[in-house]
């Protein structure tokens, strides 16, 4: 049997339009690599730019959202806090302790500071708001550590 041309465009214009109107499935696109303040944390979802510039009357948006990330955070440390529980002193688990420490650090300095978002006034939103983004480069640069020290 011979295909002619035509069935063979119509059958690839059609299979062409069905796979256009079928939307594709859901992946995870891979993230350039960029400062933490343009691309998402390995451990949250939220670009520090999401709501940087976001004021005093947006507040709930933002206490909502790092409320969340807040949550997530401490998901991700205690995992990383279980590994820890699993290694020996076989393991030499002291560089990753120190990572951990450091972690916990920038974790409380960040807690504190949201706390200190959530009393802001409109006078002192801005300089509250922003010191939150020095506590999130500084948990992400831990995060990453602790990562990189893991067993």
């Amino acid at each position: 049997m011979k295909i002619t041309p035509l069935p063979v465009l119509l059958a690839t214009l059609l299979s062409s339009v069905c796979s256009a109107a079928t939307p594709p499935a859901a992946e995870t696109p891979a993230a350039p690599p960029a400062s933490a303040a343009t691309s998402p944390s390995p451990l949250i979802e939220t670009r520090w730019n999401d709501i940087k510039d976001l004021g005093y009357d947006d507040r709930a948006t933002v206490l909502a959202i790092l409320d969340r990330v807040g949550k997530k955070l401490d998901l991700q440390i205690t995992a990383l806090e279980a590994r820890r529980a699993k290694l020996t002193t076989k393991d030499d688990p002291v560089k990753f302790n120190d990572a951990l420490k450091v972690l916990d650090t920038a974790r409380t300095r960040l807690t504190s500071y949201i706390a200190d978002l959530r009393n802001a006034t409109p006078e002192n939103w801005t300089q509250r708001r922003d010191r939150i983004e020095d506590a999130w480069v500084k948990i992400e640069d831990a995060y990453k550590k602790a990562l990189a020290e893991a067993p």
